[in-house]
C-alpha cells in the first residue's frame, strides 16, 4: 500500500496531497491516505459556501464604492473568486466529480 505526503495550504485552509490524487486509487493507497483525501474533499463544500457569501458581500460593497476604493474591493473579491475556483478544482481532483452548486 502506498502512503501520500500532505502539505497544508494556508490560502485554501486545507491539508492537500503533494502528488496528484489520481495516483492514489483505493486499491493502491493505504487507509490513512484515503481517509485524509476524503476528509479534505468533505471540507471543501462548506469552505466554498463561506467564500461565496464573502464574495457576494465584497462585490456588493465594491458597487457602492468609487475610485480606488472600488478597485481595492474588486481586487479582494477577485482573490476570493480565485480561491473558490481552486477549491472547485481540488474537489474534482479528490472525488472525480464536479461539486454540486449550492444556492441558498
Amino acid at each position: 500500500m502506498r502512503s501520500a505526503s500532505f502539505v497544508y495550504d494556508p490560502e485554501l485552509e486545507l491539508e492537500l496531497p503533494e502528488a496528484s490524487p489520481n495516483e492514489f486509487r483505493p486499491e493502491t493507497a493505504d487507509a490513512e491516505t484515503l481517509l485524509r483525501l476524503e476528509r479534505a474533499a468533505g471540507l471543501i463544500p462548506d469552505r466554498i459556501r463561506a467564500l461565496e457569501a464573502r464574495y457576494e458581500t465584497l462585490y456588493r460593497s465594491a458597487l457602492e464604492q468609487e475610485g480606488e476604493a472600488f478597485y481595492a474591493a474588486m481586487d479582494e473579491a477577485v482573490a476570493v473568486a480565485r480561491r473558490i475556483a481552486d477549491l472547485n478544482v481540488w474537489y474534482m481532483r479528490l472525488t472525480g466529480r464536479p461539486i454540486t452548486p449550492y444556492y441558498g
